[in-house]
């Protein structure tokens, strides 16, 4: 396939001289090239949330992605679905969510194929500058366990922090 029609992608990772990866939010689609770029194919997840993505590609193989419907849809759906592929795209599978009050997928991070966090922005009403939150969530220790396997690793992704930080109330 030559030159793919995608809308300018959101993230664009050369992760060799040869393999790269392009995606994009507003194109609900994952590229993949294994020849320096000259030709892309579509390795996107079937079943995949359409809207909000962010993506993370740590090598020629493994690729991660968090969709969600939010923002801009009008249901209160505010999961995250988190998807992996460890054979270049050719196979996905969803591997846990996330799930926050309110918001969606800022960013996801991982430093190899057991440790990754999502960062979700939340709250931020338009009305409110300044009012938004960011929660940062880690891959859970049982499927840190079974990364090896990804189809095994059906899990929610468990909170470890927010910021500004929640208020604690006392029960004294």
């Amino acid at each position: 396939m030559g030159p793919y029609p995608l809308m300018a992608p959101t993230t664009f990772t050369m992760v060799s001289v040869s393999t790269g990866w392009a995606a994009g939010s507003g194109t609900d689609r994952i590229l993949r090239t294994s020849d320096g770029g000259a030709d892309w194919n579509d390795v996107t997840p079937r079943g995949a949330r359409l809207g909000n993505w962010t993506t993370f590609f740590l090598d020629a193989n493994n690729a991660w992605l968090a969709s969600s419907l939010q923002p801009g849809s009008p249901t209160s759906d505010f999961s995250v679905e988190i998807y992996r592929t460890s054979d270049g795209g050719r196979n996905w599978s969803r591997t846990g969510t996330s799930v926050a009050g309110w918001g969606f997928p800022g960013a996801i991070d991982f430093v190899d194929r057991q440790h990754g966090w999502l960062l979700m922005k939340q709250d931020g009403t338009l009305q409110t500058p300044g009012s938004d939150m960011l929660a940062i969530y880690g891959l859970p220790t049982a499927a840190r366990a079974g990364a090896s396997s990804p189809k095994r690793t059906q899990a929610a992704w468990r909170a470890i922090c927010h910021w500004p930080a929640r208020k604690r109330t006392s029960s004294s």
